[in-house]
């Protein structure tokens, strides 16, 4: 989990990488 609670925040995704808005 990062900063903002994303809604793909789900997702195994790494840190840095498009967090959020930008997909």
């Amino acid at each position: 989990k990062q900063t903002e609670p994303n809604p793909e925040d789900s997702l195994p995704k790494q840190e840095g990488t498009a967090s959020g808005p930008g997909k």
